[in-house]
């Protein structure tokens, strides 16, 4: 959000105020998604309350969630099937198997997270209107455990409004659930996700067999391995 005083700034280029804006939007996408959620709800109201039988959502509403999707993962499609098709390329990444799992083990991943980041942004961006205050904290990248009472807490936000999606919808517009099946079962499984995947035991398994991977991850460029060489050497000298 901090992009929004930078766009106007003199000496940008075009594309730079568009990569700015861009990732604004990417914020507010989130925000927008479930506003969009909450209209439809409110929209099935007036069927609901006169007895006029099931609320059927509009055909643009579904319209734009399926082409959203298929924007989202156009990109990792047509990477996979470039590799797919340049023989040399795809023995590199363990053979067409592998990257096919991979890739498949990716789209569930992502399935499962865009939910769950999509109501971590929202209130993120509801805090800061609130005079929410921002601390730029270092990162934890390595694997660590994360007990089920920590998740809990993290995510019970996720879970709550999973829940009252799925009664809204219940009660609302029952034909609507089949649509939202990705988005109640990310919510559903928020908690559970973050203690199975946290840890490093998927994380090796994945590694063991090439899932999910780059080949500089398990075969490293000739420059990086020269650095390894070296570090190595100096750590002997040291010791």
């Amino acid at each position: 959000m901090q992009y929004l005083r930078l766009i106007a700034r003199p000496g940008l280029s075009p594309m730079g105020r568009f990569q700015l804006l861009n990732a604004v939007f990417m914020y507010l996408g989130a925000p927008f998604w479930v506003l969009m959620l909450i209209a439809g709800l409110v929209g099935a109201l007036p069927s609901f309350a006169t007895g006029a039988g099931a609320f059927h959502a509009s055909a643009l509403a579904f319209g734009l969630y399926i082409g959203t999707l298929l924007i989202g993962f156009a990109p990792r499609l047509l990477g996979v099937m470039d590799i797919l098709l340049r023989p040399d390329r795809r023995a590199a990444y363990g053979g067409g198997g592998l990257l096919l799992a991979g890739a498949l083990i990716d789209a569930v991943f992502s399935l499962i997270m865009g939910p769950i980041m999509m109501v971590a942004q929202t209130l993120f961006l509801a805090g800061l209107g609130f005079g929410r205050r921002v601390a730029w904290q270092p990162q934890n990248r390595d694997g660590h455990r994360i007990p089920l009472g920590e998740a809990l807490r993290g995510l019970w936000p996720q879970l709550l409004f999973g829940m009252l999606l799925a009664a809204g919808l219940a009660a609302l517009a029952p034909g609507g659930l089949v649509w939202a099946v990705p988005t109640l079962a990310a919510c559903a499984l928020a908690v559970p996700f973050a203690c199975l995947t946290a840890g490093r035991l998927i994380g090796r398994w994945m590694t063991r067999w090439h899932l999910c991977a780059i080949p500089d991850e398990y075969e490293p460029a000739p420059e990086i391995r020269r650095v390894q060489h070296l570090v190595v050497e100096e750590q002997r000298e040291a010791a």
